[in-house]
């Protein structure tokens, strides 16, 4: 395992956070930013930017939920026994509760047709902030 730190350093640092959840009365955390993860266990992952946790108990049980593509990487750069990877949809939209829209009545031409011409009305008028823009740094002498 390539672990940056001592173990006694990662004890450490796992104890310090047990220690404000207990004073917090938190019974754990959920971590999703890798320096967070990095900073408790060492996992160094390419996969940033997408969805992953890190689950950490009061009774100090890590876990991480990961993407398979991820896997390899965790087993090797962490300290983390339970990697879990299987069964699992790494969508966050999934786990959010949608609330039923009840229909508006207009059909979805009409809707398409306004939607679009009023996408169409702020994409000129967007074209036309960039324009004044330009114009604008190139008076101070900058040209895009």
């Amino acid at each position: 395992m390539a672990l940056h730190f001592e173990s006694s350093e990662f004890r450490q640092r796992i104890a310090a956070a047990i220690a404000a959840m207990q004073k917090a009365n938190l019974d754990g955390l959920l971590m999703f930013q890798q320096e967070s993860m990095y900073y408790l266990t060492g996992y160094d992952t390419f996969g940033f930017c997408f969805f992953q946790c890190l689950y950490l108990g009061a009774d100090g049980k890590l876990a991480l939920l990961t993407r398979s593509a991820d896997l390899r990487q965790a087993q090797h750069t962490s300290n983390i026994q339970d990697i879990r990877k299987n069964n699992y949809i790494l969508t966050p939209g999934r786990y959010i509760d949608f609330k039923q829209v009840e229909e508006d009545g207009q059909a979805f031409d009409d809707k398409m047709q306004m939607l679009t011409s009023a996408l169409s009305e702020q994409m000129q008028k967007a074209n036309e902030l960039d324009e004044a823009i330009k114009q604008n740094l190139a008076k101070i002498g900058y040209q895009l």
